[in-house]
């Protein structure tokens, strides 16, 4: 089904093949028929290896590639390609050969990803597409062997394109496959490629063993707006390069450099020094599973307060307590700051999160959500949150888990949930309550936002904080049945209309409290208010009679 042809046999038969002839299934004939139809509304194909969603086109014996790549190739709304299927019944390549000789032809895709076992071939069989397609801004290749050849044949096809975003993946397929990337990591040629590409904005390279030359190569990309290199291998001299080069680049707004746990105190204060740069206007940092210790530690920290545009922080798995220490003082002076990842970092105690009370207190502290996933809280590290956290009017949101983890895993029990109880809510008086609570903290949950770990009561107390205004209103309800009215005789009736409507308010509120128990609030400051007529009656003709005194004594002595 799939013999060689050329372009002439599909263009002397395309007015009477039956799609349905020439696929396996309803959904993958309807495909073809968007593409032949030039559909404006098809924007994106993904051959895939299951059926997922309508634009997956499910690769099967019955299935014609050339065909396919004939209706690709000449389709001129398709903007994004997905080759992700196995292509299952390929056995002598011919298939691939049939589908990228169409594919070959297109020139409105805008978007390719390749990730396949059979990703060389397509590299190979791809390259009158790659040289002809001027649209392509975006390409992913990731799960094949990019050995010399291919990365040669790459390099090649790079010092063609306008690439906006590139990605590479140096992952092996399976568990019994090599690295993909050689010994020597991502090849000079491919890396001397990319350095041409002024215009590359977004780039991933993971595992791919990145060398000195490579991040010198990396550091004439000036137009950078992305950056991750997790996984690398990156050294103190590669990262040194690296920072020289982000240096003079003024659009960087994400940095990704998780895993490169190669990088010592020199490497560090490296980056530090870029933070500290006139360009460095990042948004986004994470430095995971880097190892961390207490004297890198003091080296990122002399960095963090240049970073007056980060939004978020993660230093997943690579921290301690002494290292949390050093550095929680320069992220409290960053006021942009809103979310901080420190998930899975299990040597972090309850007196690593004390320290963070210097953030929840700073008065630039703008963080809205905090990770400690995967971490021992314990009861300890639970009051030193809950104490850090009073007057803290930013932080929303607490993970405390992975959502599929029981809540015994964070090691909270009754003792430590009553802190956040009182947290949420103090009792002693209504002036506790209003100003001394915490009215803000949304959601103590796992990774997804919607499965609270927290128990009934603390859970009830954090949803009337979702309803914003009007939890202070709620908590005092609940807590406070008899509003003593007697502090605000001083201004006489003047409050009592307030106060009215005050209770009138709690009838639309958050608290479940029945029309007559309102009404008995309601008949209750009023009864009060009256009741303290008479006292108020006397003590003002008490003070009119004593101002009557005073002026007579005033006239009397002037005589």
């Amino acid at each position: 089904m799939d013999n060689k042809r050329n372009i002439d046999y599909y263009e002397s038969r395309v007015g009477d093949v039956k799609l349905e002839d020439i696929t396996s299934d309803e959904n993958n004939a309807e495909i073809l028929r968007k593409l032949r139809d030039d559909d404006p509304s098809f924007t994106s194909v993904f051959l895939a290896n299951v059926f997922d969603d309508d634009t997956d086109f499910v690769v099967r014996d019955g299935d014609d590639m050339g065909w396919l790549g004939y209706f690709i190739g000449r389709n001129t709304k398709l903007q994004e390609l997905f080759i992700w299927s196995r292509l299952e019944g390929n056995s002598d390549y011919s298939r691939i050969d049939a589908l990228t000789q169409g594919i070959s032809l297109n020139k409105s895709i805008q978007k390719l990803e390749i990730s396949t076992e059979f990703g060389d071939l397509f590299l190979q069989r791809l390259g009158p597409f790659f040289r002809s397609n001027s649209s392509l801004i975006h390409l992913l290749l990731s799960e094949f062997d990019l050995g010399p050849e291919s990365a040669g044949n790459l390099a090649v096809m790079l010092r063609d394109m306008s690439l906006e975003y590139f990605h590479l993946e140096g992952l092996c397929y399976d568990d019994y496959s090599e690295n993909f990337i050689d010994e020597d990591g991502v090849s000079a040629e491919v890396m001397a490629a990319l350095s041409k590409h002024t215009g590359l904005e977004r780039m991933q390279l993971y595992a791919s063993k990145l060398d000195l030359n490579g991040c010198i190569a990396l550091g004439g990309l000036s137009s950078m707006k992305e950056l991750r290199l997790e996984e690398n291998d990156i050294d103190d001299e590669g990262m040194k390069s690296l920072a020289d080069g982000m240096s003079s680049w003024p659009n960087l707004m994400q940095l990704r450099i998780s895993g490169n746990n190669m990088i010592t105190v020199h490497g560090i204060a490296a980056l530090s020094t870029f933070f500290q740069s006139k360009c460095c206007s990042l948004k986004v940092l994470e430095l995971s599973n880097m190892g961390i210790d207490n004297d890198r530690a003091v080296a990122l920290a002399s960095g963090l307060a240049g970073l007056q545009s980060l939004k978020y922080l993660s230093l997943r798995s690579s921290i301690c307590d002494d290292a949390l220490r050093s550095l929680v003082a320069e992220m409290a002076n960053i006021s942009t700051l809103e979310e901080l990842d420190l998930s899975e970092n299990i040597s972090i105690t309850a007196k690593g999160l004390c320290s963070l009370s210097i953030l929840f207190q700073s008065e630039r502290c703008c963080l809205r959500e905090l990770n400690l996933c995967d971490m021992h809280i314990g009861d300890d590290g639970a009051e030193a949150l809950a104490k850090g956290l009073v007057g803290n009017k930013s932080l929303k949101c607490l993970k405390f888990r992975d959502s599929f983890l029981t809540s015994d895993r964070v090691g909270i029990s009754t003792t430590g949930w009553s802190a956040f109880t009182r947290l949420l809510c103090g009792t002693s008086s209504i002036n506790n309550t209003y100003l001394s609570s915490n009215h803000t903290l949304e959601r103590i949950c796992g990774y997804n936002l919607e499965n609270g770990i927290s128990p009934p009561d603390v859970e009830h107390l954090l949803a009337l904080n979702r309803g914003q205004d009007e939890a202070p209103l709620c908590k005092i309800l609940l807590n406070h049945p008899d509003l003593d009215m007697e502090p605000l005789f001083r201004w006489k009736l003047k409050f009592l209309p307030l106060i009215v409507a005050w209770l009138e308010r709690a009838r639309h509120s958050n608290v479940e409290e029945s029309t007559k128990r309102n009404h008995c609030r309601m008949l209750s400051a009023a009864y009060q208010f009256i009741h303290g007529l008479p006292s108020l009656a006397v003590a003002g003709y008490r003070g009119q009679n004593m101002t009557d005194i005073l002026s007579k004594k005033r006239k009397f002595d002037h005589l």
